[in-house]
């Protein structure tokens, strides 16, 4: 007989894959807590999440599926009131809106209920049917005309999204200059 039969058998193999397990697990909690402990959460950058609201299907899908390519993540709305239903639950950085849209919620309902309700939340407008000029005149962001420029559109979300979290990060540095020595 060899040595490890004499030893445990299978009985004392099952114990030891047992025990392999339990160490490999904790060794790999411990690794874990070490890398939170070097990069906490908070320092780890989110994806950028954007709400386009478009009522022409196909734009939607064409838009969105560019941003998705680009590392963004997109939650999409066919209109104005499924869009207030969405601000309700998901964390958005930059919302993307159409201007004219059935329903009783358009783009500039949408942007004033945004600006009473998320205020500083940046958001984008376009359409086929309005003058920019119009638009910029009765409500404060950026306006793209249809067919509009997906490089553009996606440069322009970009900015506006690091553009608040500079003023959060900078509003969060004020406060806690005068809370922390």
């Amino acid at each position: 007989m060899s040595r490890t039969r004499d030893f445990g058998g299978p009985r004392w193999n099952r114990c030891r894959t047992a025990a392999l397990r339990l160490v490999c697990q904790a060794s790999h909690r411990f690794n874990a807590a070490r890398r939170r402990a070097r990069c906490p959460d908070e320092h780890i950058p989110r994806a950028l999440v954007v709400l386009v609201v478009e009522d022409e299907v196909v734009v939607r899908f064409a838009l969105a599926d560019d941003l998705r390519e680009r590392g963004l993540k997109v939650h999409e709305a066919s209109g104005g009131r499924e869009a207030i239903q969405i601000l309700h639950k998901a964390e958005i950085d930059v919302v993307f809106t159409d201007v004219y849209m059935p329903g009783s919620v358009d783009g500039f309902d949408l942007t004033q209920w945004i600006e009473e309700n998320r205020p500083g939340m940046p958001v984008i407008l376009a359409s086929g049917a309005v003058d920019g000029a119009q638009v910029q005149s009765e409500v404060s962001g950026r306006f793209f005309s249809k067919p509009y420029d997906f490089n553009l559109v996606a440069t322009a979300i970009e900015a506006a999204a690091n553009a608040r979290r500079r003023e959060a990060h900078e509003s969060w540095n004020s406060v806690t200059a005068h809370i922390l020595p």
